[in-house]
């Protein structure tokens, strides 16, 4: 790449920067013709029923047990049709399920979650594999990436070999990470 190049993309990336204005988009975002709001007014429109769902209680008993696991990830619906509430609870599991999930033994004082992630992780899998629509597959593996455990590369890779190709790569990229290969898609 030459200079005359580079200054060109410089140029329009400036332009870009310089014409996009925030406050319009939330202006837009805000209005009231039938559109969903951008993610962040969505949450604070949502502020209390965010924080009572997703409560440490609330949360925790969705890994208490595979069928509340299952009842939760049946609310993962294809093409963006997930109700935000529940796919924050979902988000919030994962993310539960990671914190102290690998305390040592002698840390007693350390809540340990490993039996906790393992049915989340399992109820994940379970979801995926069973789900025909492609979107609900990698929504699963997203998920999976954060949470799963190195010995469910398998699992993980099935769920790959049933999706189309956006989900094999999705699973292949998914299954180097667990194995600790963490180069992303460039392998």
């Amino acid at each position: 790449m030459n200079r005359k190049h580079l200054t060109a993309i410089l140029a329009v990336s400036a332009s870009t920067a310089f014409a996009f204005n925030y406050e319009t988009l939330v202006k837009n975002a805000e209005s009231t013709d039938g559109k969903a709001p951008i993610s962040s007014i969505w949450q604070e429109q949502n502020a209390k029923a965010l924080a009572e769902s997703t409560s440490k209680e609330v949360i925790a008993g969705f890994t208490d047990s595979e069928a509340s696991a299952m009842k939760l990830l049946s609310a993962v619906k294809p093409a963006y049709a997930t109700d935000p509430l529940d796919a924050y609870r979902i988000a919030e599991v994962t993310h539960w399920v990671m914190v102290d999930a690998d305390a040592s033994w002698y840390e007693f004082w350390r809540e340990h979650r490993g039996t906790n992630r393992r049915v989340w992780t399992e109820a994940l899998i379970a979801t995926a594999l069973g789900a025909s629509d492609d979107y609900v597959k990698t929504f699963c593996l997203d998920q999976l990436r954060w949470c799963a455990f190195p010995c469910q590369t398998e699992q993980v890779a099935r769920i790959g070999a049933s999706g189309g190709k956006a989900v094999r790569d999705f699973a292949q990229m998914v299954v180097r990470e667990l194995k600790g290969d963490r180069i992303g898609m460039c392998k």
